[in-house]
């Protein structure tokens, strides 16, 4: 297991209310970029994630094995799809190349 997984399966089973500001920021290896696990589902795999990006930060292509929900709360984020503004929601469904 790496961080990353550790910190997902704490997360799994979650009902309620998660307290963001004590849950630990991630380096995921990536530009800056660094991530909080909120909820991992473990008969699907399905997760959600807080990002934290620097303006700037431009990311290599990459995949997404299956829907990708995003919501921009700061700054504003470019993909295929256009830009995401603050307080904008993104959403792809099915396999995607980002």
């Amino acid at each position: 297991m790496n961080d990353i997984t550790e910190t997902a399966h704490d997360a799994t089973g979650l009902e309620g209310v998660v307290k963001i500001d004590e849950l630990p920021w991630i380096d995921i290896g990536v530009g800056d970029n660094a991530i909080k696990v909120l909820r991992v589902c473990p008969e699907t795999q399905q997760h959600t994630v807080l990002i934290r990006a620097p303006a700037g930060q431009v990311n290599q292509r990459h995949i997404h094995s299956g829907p990708a929900d995003f919501y921009v709360i700061e700054g504003e984020i470019e993909y295929r799809g256009g830009t995401i503004k603050k307080r904008g929601l993104g959403l792809r469904s099915g396999r995607i190349t980002a």
